[in-house]
């Protein structure tokens, strides 16, 4: 049974050489994890831990000012599959989404169960050709040369903007992305990637939804500030701790 540790609040803060010291305690930790355990922060400390190395590295944590909670795995929600919509816009009483058709779906904010919004970094493989010299052994000991077509998938970096609505029906979960070639519709407007002031509105226009149910992304926003996720794992790492989270609330 695999295991994991959470973060208390996102307002926890450790030095990453602390949490690589307190990665000794547990082998199944590696030290050179840490980095990346550090930089996605936002909820979930580790996974997939056995409970032995779990109880291990929590104790080695507490020891560096860093209290964690200790669950069964099982226990965080698995966000659900996703859709999108050529256009929305966000009224008073409801998240309206339009379909090709020009058709209007209305999503009280009476079913509304968390919203997520921010910039974040993400990797993507893209597809680059580029022309090679190659050289291949002949008969009776020639050597043929030709200039061949090669393709190559180097992972690069690149920005993007996540807007996402999570509610309590089907479907369950509507998701905007914005990358360097794309648009999205939002009442009409079309915004792009580098228009960051406007997709800070956009997050903001939301900032009437309770804050608990509202992700980091959108809260500072909601401040005047600008954040950015590391990765998209950090931004859905946030989304699935907040979950649980409000699951563990009392009635």
């Amino acid at each position: 049974m695999p295991y994991a540790l959470l973060q208390l609040s996102l307002d926890q803060t450790i030095d990453r050489n602390a949490m690589e010291e307190a990665s000794v305690a547990a082998p199944s930790v590696a030290r050179a994890d840490c980095a990346r355990l550090h930089r996605e922060l936002f909820g979930i400390v580790a996974e997939n831990l056995d409970h032995a190395n779990a109880t291990a590295f929590q104790k080695a944590l507490r020891q560096h000012g860093f209290d964690t909670e200790l669950i069964d795995q099982s226990l965080l929600p698995q966000l659900p599959p996703s859709q999108s919509a050529p256009r929305f816009r966000i009224d008073p009483d409801a998240l309206v989404v339009t379909d090709l058709y020009g058709r209007d779906t209305r999503y009280g904010w009476s079913t509304f169960v968390f919203a997520a919004g921010g910039f974040l970094t993400r990797e993507r493989a893209r597809a680059e050709r580029s022309d090679e010299w190659t050289i291949r052994p002949g008969p009776h000991g020639s050597v043929s040369r030709k200039v061949e077509s090669v393709t190559t998938y180097p992972i690069r970096k690149e920005r993007e903007f996540r807007l996402e609505f999570f509610f309590c029906g089907a479907p369950y979960r509507y998701q905007w992305i914005l990358g360097e070639r794309s648009t999205i519709n939002c009442g009409g407007k079309l915004l792009r990637l580098r228009q960051q002031a406007e997709l800070v509105d956009l997050m903001r226009e939301v900032g009437f939804l309770p804050s608990d149910r509202l992700n980091l992304g959108i809260r500072k926003a909601c401040r005047g500030e600008v954040f950015e996720y590391p990765s998209v794992r950090g931004f859905e790492e946030e989304v699935v701790w907040s979950f649980y989270r409000l699951t563990r609330l009392p009635e």
